[in-house]
Parts: C-alpha cells; sequence; structure tokens
C-alpha cells in the first residue's frame, strides 16, 4: 500500500513538472509583440510605439542577414540589403535621439530562426519584406503622423517602407532562381 502511495506522489510530482514547463513555455510565447508581426498582433497607439516596432523590425532583419551570411557565406542580396538594414537602422538612431526618446534594446537575435538552405532564407527574405512594407502602411494611416511634429517620422516611414519594396524584388528574384 505504501508503494502506491508513493508511486501516486511521483506522478503528481510529476504532473505538477509538465504542467509547470507548459506554463514556462506559454508565457515565453506570450513575451512583448516584436517587429512587423508585433506590431500586426499589437497595433501601437502612439508614434513612439511605432518606431520601436520599425526599429526592432529593422534590428530583426540585419540580425537574420548576419545569421545566414554567417552560416552560409557572403550571399547576394543578403550582403547587400544588409548594409542597407544598417543605413535603416542608423537613420532611425538619429531619429531617436533628434526626438530624446529611449533607443529600444537590440534584442532581435533571440527572434532569429536560420532557415535550413538559400532558397529558404531568400523565401524568408520575401515574407519578411512583404510584413515589413504592411508594417509601414499601417504606421501611415496613424493619425498622429500627420502632425507637424512627425513630419520626419513620416518621411522615414515612407523611405523604409519604399526600400522594403526594393528589397523585396531583389528577394523575389533570388527564389525565382530556384524555381
Amino acid at each position: 500500500m505504501s508503494h502506491n502511495k508513493i508511486g501516486l506522489r511521483q506522478i503528481s510530482w510529476s504532473f505538477w513538472v509538465v504542467i509547470m514547463l507548459c506554463w514556462t513555455a506559454f508565457t515565453h510565447a506570450q513575451e512583448a509583440p516584436f517587429g512587423a508581426l508585433g506590431s500586426k498582433a499589437n497595433p501601437p497607439q502612439s508614434i513612439e510605439q511605432a518606431m520601436n516596432f520599425a526599429i526592432q523590425d529593422e534590428y530583426l532583419a540585419r540580425a537574420e542577414y548576419q545569421e545566414i551570411i554567417a552560416h552560409y557565406g557572403s550571399v547576394k542580396p543578403f550582403t547587400n540589403i544588409l548594409q542597407a538594414e544598417e543605413q535603416h537602422i542608423s537613420r532611425l538612431v538619429a531619429l531617436y535621439q533628434q526626438l530624446k526618446l529611449p533607443l529600444p534594446v537590440d534584442n532581435a537575435k533571440d527572434h532569429v530562426m536560420l532557415p535550413s538552405s538559400i532558397r529558404d532564407a531568400l523565401s524568408t527574405g520575401v515574407t519578411a519584406e512583404i510584413d515589413n512594407i504592411a508594417m509601414y502602411d499601417r504606421f501611415l494611416t496613424m493619425p498622429q503622423i500627420n502632425d507637424a511634429a512627425y513630419t520626419e517620422v513620416k518621411q522615414l516611414f515612407i523611405a523604409l517602407r519604399d526600400a522594403s519594396k526594393k528589397h523585396l524584388r531583389a528577394f523575389e528574384k533570388g527564389v525565382a532562381q530556384y524555381d
């Protein structure tokens, strides 16, 4: 009889360990929204929030392309677009400084998943640029964006969106080489 009690306690303990592991995984998955997908799931209510999502997404693109280049070598268009992402980040950082806003921490590497092939990486680039363009399009519909205080933010969002359209074409061309 005591053997059954120990067995039930062990099962009960194991059950709670499994529950806690699942809860940890669930709460980890529920972390703050990040980048373009985060802005879609949790639309920004202020220009500062939009800028935070924008720089997160630019950080994410840079981190993804750095990881792809580190793993697969200096492959175009990743090398070219990586340089553009650096410029995008620099422009956003300058705008943060101008507006005296706190710069978000760059933890994009925590969100990077290495694609299993160059073709998959190019396809990931297509998806990322589509999401990025859609993000900037959403930001450009925010009523606050037309406030004179945010003229430079609006201009930068337009420039970054238009650059993403060029990146999209480059990634689509790359994918087409594998079809």
